[in-house]
């Protein structure tokens, strides 16, 4: 029987592209075929920098190589597939992909699988979805690909109506526990975990200094309300008195900004990473039900002293409340919470690490790839 790892994004920069480089290597290694969306160049930075060129010939390239993705999906029969990240990938894609082939493996990325924003984002972490996917608000459309509210919410139906042919790997404790919560505790579900393969989470490199003297801040995410921007922004207007870095050109809605805040246009490759680990405090602020987020993973490894939400579900829930800043969603308090963190000088970032390593040392994604499926006795007069 044929296998193949089919992704709606490619090997990138991106969270899931760097993910891809590592799946990509142990697809390799258990001759799994692989197919995935391309894409040379993100679009958002064509359209910042004014490429309009350069915009436009990505976006043929990206319809070319749609067209023979889309036809490759449809000759694939009776094969053995491991999904990834199916808003990208095309939602009638995946229902011909189910449909069509004998054992489906689907790695879950985000909360796709119960909210069509993919963050459960309204105003601050939202599950209404979760007990209902028609109970949507009307303020919601799917992301990251703008399909139609009414399509995208028959392709989740179509999804829990087929859930008992589809194997679920998910990233952590808690995001397999949204996953059983949503689709019942039948579901065949294992925890795999999530790596990039950017660090060695085996060293642990413990902190010498307490805090470093410079007392900056640094926000490490995406500037957008789901990943705490906002929140983060007029964190940084109560905290005069600390150095905020925001990883990105300040935004055209954004004017007057004070002295102590400070927009820089770096990546982690590009300062990002330098800022990170000599920051007082590294703001992680997802205001969702994460899984495994690249951003907070590097943000413990190379500094540990970390500031999350306190969300109700994710992945910050899996970490104890005396190992990491949990914020309130009240920012007067927040703010508060964070003075004192930093003039109390706290620091149980060599314990955070050693959490760290302990349980990324029980996650295997190579599972998926080495998982045994029974396969029917008919196999060998259809395996076409």
């Amino acid at each position: 029987m044929k296998k193949y790892l089919i992704s709606g994004i490619g090997p990138g920069s991106s969270g899931v592209g760097r993910l891809m480089y590592k799946l990509i290597e142990e697809a390799n290694k258990h001759n799994y075929k692989i197919l995935y969306k391309f894409a040379n160049k993100s679009v958002r930075l064509l359209i910042n920098e004014k490429k309009y060129f350069e915009l436009l010939k990505e976006l043929i390239f990206r319809s070319i190589s749609s067209i023979y993705f889309n036809i490759k999906v449809l000759s694939i029969r009776n094969a053995e597939i491991i999904l990834l990240h199916p808003q990208n990938l095309g939602i009638k894609n995946v229902k011909k992909l189910i449909l069509f082939n004998k054992i489906i493996k689907w790695y879950i990325m985000d909360n796709s699988f119960f909210c069509m924003k993919s963050y459960n984002y309204l105003n601050g972490e939202c599950i209404q979805c979760l007990n209902n996917i028609d109970d949507y608000d009307e303020l919601c459309t799917p992301f990251p690909h703008p399909y139609n509210v009414e399509e995208y919410n028959e392709f989740l139906h179509f999804i829990k109506n087929n859930i008992n042919k589809i194997k679920i790997y998910a990233q952590s404790e808690s995001h397999q526990s949204l996953i059983t919560f949503f689709y019942g505790d039948t579901i065949n579900s294992t925890v795999v975990g999530l790596d990039t393969g950017e660090f060695n989470i085996d060293i642990i490199r413990e902190n010498k200094n307490k805090i470093p003297e410079h007392k900056s801040i640094v926000f490490h995410g995406h500037l957008i309300d789901a990943k705490g921007f906002a929140f983060a922004y007029k964190l940084a207007l109560k905290l005069p008195q600390y150095k905020f870095i925001f990883p990105a050109k300040q935004p055209k809605n954004i004017s007057n900004v004070p002295d102590h805040i400070h927009f820089l246009d770096i990546s982690w490759n590009k300062g990002l990473k330098k800022f990170v680990e000599e920051a007082t405090l590294v703001l992680c602020l997802s205001m969702w039900s994460t899984p495994i987020e690249g951003a907070l993973i590097k943000s413990i490894y190379y500094n540990g002293r970390v500031a999350v939400m306190n969300n109700q579900f994710g992945f910050n829930t899996e970490i104890a409340d005396d190992l990491i800043l949990k914020l309130s969603y009240d920012c007067k308090e927040a703010a508060l919470q964070i003075d004192t963190y930093i003039k109390e000088n706290i620091d149980s970032s060599n314990d955070l690490k050693k959490w760290l390593c302990e349980i990324f040392s029980n996650y295997n994604i190579s599972k998926m790839f080495t998982d045994e499926n029974k396969e029917s006795i008919w196999e060998n007069y259809f395996d076409f």
